[in-house]
C-alpha cells in the first residue's frame, strides 16, 4: 500500500496523480506474502487503517474510522464464523498493532499535515465503494459512475 499512501499524501499537498496506461510495472512485493495468507491479511488491514489516520482529514476520520471499523469487525467475524480463524487472527492483531502504535501514528499525521498546502479532491471517490461493490453490485472499474472513469 505505499504506493496508496504516497499519491494520497501528494493529493493532500495539491498535485495531481496521473497514470500511464502503456507502462510495466514489476512489483515484487506482494510476490513474497502469498494473496489470503494471514500475514497478507494482517498488512492489508494494519496498513489501510494506518493510511486512513495519516491521511485523511479530521472530519471525514471521525465520521469514517468507526465505520471502518465496523466493516473490519464484521469482516473478521465472517472469517471467524466461516472457519477462517486465522484471517480472524489476522485482522484482530492488525487493530491491536494499530491502537497499541497510536501514538506514532498520530506523529505521523502530524508531521504529514505540515505538508498539506490545498487538498486536491479531484478524482476522489465520493460514495461508498464497498457499498457499490457488495449491494449494487458493481463489480469492475468501468461499472462505475462515469464521472469516475
Amino acid at each position: 500500500m505505499e504506493e496508496i499512501d504516497l499519491c494520497w499524501r501528494y493529493k493532500n499537498a495539491g498535485y495531481k496523480i496521473m497514470a500511464c496506461g502503456d507502462s510495466t510495472v514489476f512489483h515484487l512485493g506482494g510476490s513474497v506474502i502469498s494473496y489470503g495468507s494471514p500475514q497478507k491479511i494482517y498488512r492489508n488491514y494494519r496498513n489501510g487503517l494506518i493510511m486512513m489516520i495519516k491521511n485523511m482529514s479530521g472530519a471525514e476520520l471521525i465520521f469514517k474510522l468507526p465505520v471502518r471499523l465496523a466493516l473490519d469487525i464484521v469482516a473478521a467475524y465472517k472469517a471467524l464464523f466461516s472457519g477462517n480463524a486465522k484471517e480472524f487472527g489476522a485482522i484482530a492483531k492488525a487493530h491491536m498493532h494499530v491502537f497499541l502504535h497510536l501514538g506514532k501514528w498520530i506523529r505521523s499525521r502530524n508531521s504529514a499535515k505540515n505538508l498539506v498546502t490545498n487538498r486536491n479532491q479531484k478524482g476522489i471517490y465520493k460514495r461508498s465503494i464497498v457499498w457499490d461493490y457488495f449491494a449494487l453490485g458493481r463489480k469492475t472499474f468501468d461499472q462505475l459512475p462515469k464521472k469516475f472513469q
